[in-house]
């Protein structure tokens, strides 16, 4: 397992309790370890802020489709009398 695999799994939980106790040695040892870690964090954590705003563009996008097209219009008379 490289390193960027390795930080993956311990940001996810999914080292054994070994691994995890050999990455903390490590952390020890090699002080830049412990930036990587944090920076590799960090782009998840803008990966997932930009996922769920990509999410919600999709969404928005979707529901302007179909209650704006005529295409749609069957679909948008069955959503209404459901909530009617």
């Amino acid at each position: 397992m490289n390193e960027t695999e390795l930080i993956e799994h311990y940001l996810q939980g999914l080292l054994t309790p070994e691994d995890r106790l050999l990455l903390e040695a490590k952390l020890l040892l090699y002080p830049d370890l412990k930036q990587k870690i944090e920076l590799q964090s960090l782009v998840y954590d803008i990966a997932k802020v930009y996922g769920e705003q990509a999410l919600r563009q999709d969404i928005a996008t979707a529901e302007r489709k179909l209650f704006t097209e005529s295409r749609f219009q069957n679909f948008r008379s069955l959503i209404f009398n459901i909530f009617n």
